[in-house]
């Protein structure tokens, strides 16, 4: 477990705070790239397995082992992918933890303000509070996530984040 310190330099927080509202943003991107990821490894791996990866025109080639080659390229292909579709993995999984440490409603309010792309006007609706209590609630809820997921602080989120588990991620 890291040891967990406080960020007293506000432009850091700031950029950081904005590093995360983009991360959360991009949470149905990256899911989607999840999705388009393994149904290219999915193909390569049926070419491989079912013998349909090499065409004719691919085995005339002017070397002796070209069809040995196109076999390695693909292999190396599909590692590749593979080793995109870990990262994404591990990105998404380390999302989804923080977001699960936070309180039911600042996991709420950041699913549906960043994730879902809500308007503030439709959130006030919904929790029936002002703009000023709104941002207030999605300001602590993020502070929440960057602790949860990164055991930093600031220190006027200090007693924001004092029930929330930080382990390293």
């Amino acid at each position: 477990m890291s040891e967990v310190r406080p960020i007293d330099i506000e432009e850091s927080y700031k950029n950081l705070k904005n590093e995360t509202i983009e991360e959360l943003q991009d949470y149905n991107f990256l899911k989607r790239d999840i999705f388009n990821l393994e149904n290219k490894i999915k193909t390569f791996e049926n070419k491989l397995c079912i013998g349909q990866a090499i065409g004719y025109s691919e085995k005339v080639q002017t070397s002796g082992n070209g069809y040995e080659n196109t076999i390695a390229n693909m292999i190396n292909t599909k590692n590749e992918l593979e080793d995109k579709l870990n990262k994404k993995k591990n990105r998404l999984i380390i999302i989804d933890k923080a977001l699960s440490k936070l309180e039911e409603e600042s996991r709420e309010l950041l699913t549906y303000r960043y994730i879902k792309g809500c308007t503030m006007n439709k959130l006030e609706t919904k929790y029936y509070v002002d703009r000023t209590t709104l941002y207030r609630k999605i300001q602590k809820a993020l502070a929440q996530y960057i602790y949860c997921k990164n055991g930093i602080y600031i220190e006027r989120y200090k007693n924001a984040c004092r029930n929330i588990e930080f382990d390293n991620m």
